[in-house]
């Protein structure tokens, strides 16, 4: 059995375990796991971009949640202005990858390297925690969404489907949206890494010993995802959907822009 054979093999694994997981987990699971769960799949798909980044890119990035955090305070402050998560929630991919986009541009045209790199991108990181952290008062504000400083926004209106926002989407539906993202940005990855142009990528990165870089070059060992995912974060299911007694939680994007 050749190698080749036995990647497809291990994908096909992969993507029985994770339908199955997808679609048993609320079955069987209780609301607070379920909610921990969707929590740790969006996590893994901001992990999985630093692994494509870092990992076979070898572009030493700390500034993975400035982009995170800038998706889900997209995604707040539209939704609060718009009413209806559809178009919030294309901004709030659109604006991180935009931004981001601008900063790798300066970053390639002044030949930045080395460990220069990852410095600028942890600075990026941290003025943009210290500006949100500094909108703590009431006169921060865009339209009807406060900034709410270091506590983040509060009372994030969840995703509804698109097109109505009176269909609101649940705790079970943000677990299959989030698992099924992480699905799809797993065998995106690899099949980007499997192209012509990702394995081109592989080999510029790869260690100088060439039979490590051709099997790298060939098939990768496991992919990173490099799409903003801020948005589905900022919507966490909060806790009154387990006990309708208890307040709302708000935008937890702040922590993550530490």
């Amino acid at each position: 059995m050749n190698e080749r054979l036995l990647n497809y093999l291990g994908l096909a694994l992969v993507a029985v375990i994770g339908i199955a997981f997808m679609i048993l987990t609320p079955r069987f699971a209780e609301l607070d796991a379920v909610l921990e769960l969707t929590v740790y799949m969006v996590m893994a798909i901001l992990a999985l971009s630093l692994a494509l980044i870092w990992g076979y890119g070898g572009i030493l990035c700390f500034g993975q949640s400035a982009f995170f955090g800038l998706g889900a305070y997209t995604y707040a402050i539209a939704m609060f202005n718009i009413g209806e998560s559809t178009f919030p929630l294309l901004l709030a991919i659109i604006l991180p990858a935009a931004f981001a986009a601008l900063l790798g541009y300066f970053m390639f045209y002044g030949r930045i390297s080395d460990v220069y790199l990852g410095v600028i991108t942890l600075t990026v990181t941290l003025i943009l925690f210290n500006a949100v952290n500094s909108t703590a008062g009431p006169e921060f504000h865009i339209g009807t969404a406060r900034l709410g400083g270091f506590n983040g926004i509060p009372g994030i209106p969840p995703l509804n489907w698109p097109g109505n926002k009176t269909a609101a989407i649940d705790l079970e539906g943000m677990f299959y949206l989030a698992t099924g993202s992480l699905l799809v940005t797993y065998f995106g990855l690899r099949l980007l890494l499997g192209s012509r142009f990702g394995r081109f990528w592989v080999m510029i990165r790869a260690p100088t010993s060439s039979r490590h870089s051709r099997s790298a070059a060939r098939w990768p060992a496991s992919p990173g995802a490099c799409s903003p995912i801020g948005a589905i974060s900022s919507v966490r299911p909060s806790s009154a959907s387990r006990n309708p007694r208890r307040s709302s939680s708000g935008c937890w994007s702040a922590a993550a822009a530490r």
